[in-house]
């Protein structure tokens, strides 16, 4: 019986209810949902194609749907700042000076549960403005061969299409060359290479008639295909009806977009294979990638890195615009280059050469006056391609402020020793607030991170070594950075003979030249004392350790560890004057005056493994020694700068790259202490003589002097006569008689 209990109640159910009628109960309705919140959007945008310069603030600007606040946010290890972190408009601050290679930078908004992100292309214009020539091929190229389309990436680098036009109605096979900003010419397509591999006559018969080429940030190519279909070379026609095709930095071959079979043109929106197109010519690319193409005569249709087309009502503002908003074109009316602000006002660039009419069109030193493109190439550089040739044109920036100055300084020349705070100042050209920080790694603290005088405390106590610690300044996109040598002297104060030689150095050297470095170390030349009038015999090197260990660095056997170079001696057998920098570099002036010298007065450099280089020659080799103006180095600064006096006493700077410049006078604190004083001997006194900072003079009567007429040796006093003192790190300094080396270190 129980197993018909559901069937009886089912069939009173269904009697209950079944029938319909009138008397029936309405049907309850469910509760009504609450509508979903709805969520906000964010729009973000700048207010170019985004490719921007070092230097110049860009603003940019979000809006959010729900109108609520802004955050802004870099990503990690972006080069650049902010303005500020909350607002619907900030600025992003690109790096000032000149960067190494292009660099991506992604700024990031949010806000109520939105956000979106924008990519600047950061790149540099290291050219000097002007118009230059380009190669376009390899050597071997046929000659019948010419630019055909031509197309540049974010790096500057430039790609060009050619074809050797066998007849009307046929092609060669396509060529492809990429140039680099140094103009080196790279093949990727010919006749026997594809992308680095053996040609492939199925990719090559894609490419026969290409209308134009597009490059995005990847290293991708983009070319728009024609359908033209004619006979090509035997057997061979193109492939394929209008086309967007895809060319990986590979060499892979696909169809971004539009059919690849033969097909009636048309213009069709679509994604991929179902888009159509008429006669596509790419007219530029954006930096996310979409393409913008000309179709049919002046319809634009946009096609994303995905393959979907879409027709637009125009190109986008920024396609082909620099940072500031300005786009370049030949001018039909003028035959002149015009500039055309983000306003619309329309300049000539007037410091652009263009070709007279009937010049020549070689050699290129003019702009055509006729047809040509302008293809934005990065930076301020574009490539002109007017069908036959092309040519490089840098121009300057014409709408960016001055970029702002930063002048970074502290008093002394930047050695200094544990213990006192330093302080430093910045200046801005700008009058914009300064931020300033420590390089990671640098020892010690900053008593504020803004403002324009911070002091620089270094670790106290005793160092274990010297070291360095870098203060970096930065203000509206300028920034400055200044290194400090951080010295410590273990040796308690007083006066000690130095030995400055080997024990088996012929009895008849003495010392010549005398040079100290930051860690102490004191470096000696020496020579045979007038062996005769007109010669003198090899030079020898010696470092002296702070703890009076004696290195031979050269002998008359030895240069650097290695048989000695009889050629780098005998430049060296006349030093007039010697410093070292603080990799090690060793800095020699000379001097033409005896037979046994080679080369015109000099700058010498030897670096620490013996290799020599000239860093400055003031004369011809073959000058008479009279007529020479002999270098003396009168000092050397942190960043490696010299100070030489020739011997009209007229005062150059002389960079680490060898630029030279003349000066009015020496730079304040190029022998300083770390409090700004320097020491002397005083011809008057004939003692040893503090100056401060202020110019105030005071005798150091704690240093013993030699009485008159008492001998050197044991060297426990200061010479009553000339001497040179040499800083050698801290506060110790290297006396220098003209025969003997005594090591003083001062109380701090």
């Amino acid at each position: 019986m129980r197993i018909f209990l559901p069937l009886i109640l089912g069939g009173l159910l269904s009697a209950c209810g079944g029938g319909g009628g009138s008397d029936s109960p309405a049907p309850i309705s469910p509760p009504a949902q609450p509508a979903p919140p709805v969520t906000a959007s964010m729009t973000l945008s700048s207010p170019t194609l985004r490719p921007i310069t070092g230097g110049s603030a860009v603003p940019l600007s979000a809006a959010l749907s729900s109108g609520g606040a802004v955050r802004w946010q870099l990503a990690a290890g972006a080069p650049g700042t902010l303005s500020a972190d909350t607002g619907s408009v900030v600025r992003y601050q690109p790096p000032a000076g000149v960067l190494a290679a292009p660099v991506a930078v992604t700024v990031t908004a949010t806000g109520d549960g939105a956000s979106a992100s924008l990519t600047l292309a950061v790149s540099s214009e290291t050219r000097t403005p002007g118009l230059f020539e380009m190669p376009w091929r390899a050597s071997s190229g046929p000659t019948l061969h010419r630019p055909s389309s031509v197309a540049t990436d974010i790096a500057g680098n430039t790609y060009v299409v050619s074809y050797n036009d066998v007849s009307p109605s046929r092609r060669g096979a396509p060529h492809l060359h990429k140039i680099a900003p140094d103009n080196t010419v790279t093949t990727l397509i010919d006749d026997d290479t594809w992308f680095g591999q053996a040609a492939s006559n199925a990719n090559a018969s894609h490419l026969y008639w290409i209308s134009s080429m597009a490059v995005d940030r990847a290293g991708n190519l983009y070319f728009g295909i024609l359908p033209l279909g004619s006979p090509l070379t035997a057997g061979q026609q193109s492939l394929g009806g209008p086309t967007i095709l895809k060319v990986t930095p590979a060499g892979v071959v696909s169809v971004l977009a539009g059919s690849a079979d033969p097909q009636v043109g048309a213009i069709t929106d679509g994604n991929g294979s179902a888009a159509r197109f008429l006669d596509p010519s790419i007219a530029g690319i954006d930096f996310d990638g979409n393409l913008y193409v000309r179709d049919g005569g002046d319809t634009v249709r946009k096609v994303t890195t995905s393959g979907n087309v879409t027709t637009v009502a125009s190109l986008p503002r920024g396609l082909t615009a620099d940072k500031d908003g300005n786009t370049y074109a030949r001018d039909d009316a003028t035959n002149k280059l015009v500039r055309t602000g983000a306003d619309g006002a329309r300049t000539i660039v007037t410091d652009v050469p263009y070709c007279a009419d009937g010049a020549p069109e070689r050699p290129r030193a003019c702009l055509p006056s006729a047809w040509y493109r302008l293809i934005p190439a990065g930076g301020a550089s574009y490539v002109v391609f007017d069908g036959y040739s092309l040519l490089r044109l840098v121009m300057p920036s014409p709408n960016s402020p001055p970029a702002a100055t930063m002048t970074l300084s502290s008093p002394t020349l930047r050695t200094i020793a544990g213990g006192n705070a330093i302080p430093l100042t910045a200046t801005v050209s700008g009058g914009g607030a300064v931020r300033w920080r420590l390089a990671t790694g640098s020892p010690g603290s900053l008593s504020a991170d803004m403002g324009a005088t911070v002091r620089y405390l270094p670790p106290a106590g005793a160092l274990a070594a010297p070291t360095t610690a870098t203060v970096i300044a930065e203000a509206d996109g300028a920034s400055a950075a200044l290194t400090l040598a951080l010295t410590s002297t273990p040796n308690m104060p007083g006066l000690f003979a130095m030995p400055w030689r080997d024990s088996d150095e012929p009895t008849m050297h003495r010392p010549h030249s005398i040079a100290a470095d930051l860690a102490g170390n004191t470096y000696v030349v020496s020579y045979v004392a007038n062996v005769n009038p007109t010669r003198r015999g090899s030079p020898h090197l010696y470092r002296i350790a702070p703890d009076n260990t004696v290195t031979p660095l050269i002998s008359a056997t030895t240069w650097f560890g290695q048989p000695v170079s009889d050629e780098n001696a005998r430049r060296l057998n006349n030093i007039v004057g010697f410093a070292v920098g603080r990799t090690g570099d060793l800095y020699f002036a000379v001097v033409q005056p005896f037979s046994v010298t080679v080369g015109a007065p000099t700058i010498l450099k030897v670096n620490p493994a013996g290799i020599m280089s000239e860093l400055v020659t003031n004369s011809p080799p073959d000058a008479p020694p009279e007529s020479a103006q002999a270098p003396t180095i009168a000092g050397i600064d942190f960043d490696d700068n010299l100070y030489v006096l020739d011997s009209s006493r007229t005062l150059y700077k002389v960079s680490a790259a060898g630029s030279v410049t003349p000066l009015a006078a020496l730079p304040n604190g190029l022998n300083a202490d770390k409090d700004g004083n320097t020491y002397a001997y005083d011809e008057v006194s004939r003692k040893l003589v503090r100056t401060g900072a202020d110019g105030s003079k005071e005798q150091v009567t704690s240093v013993p002097y030699c009485a008159n007429g008492t001998p050197a040796p044991p060297l426990a006093c200061l010479p009553d006569a000339p001497y040179d003192l040499i800083p050698a790190g801290g506060t110790s300094y290297v006396v220098y008689d003209g025969f003997s080396l005594r090591r003083l270190v001062l109380p701090r």
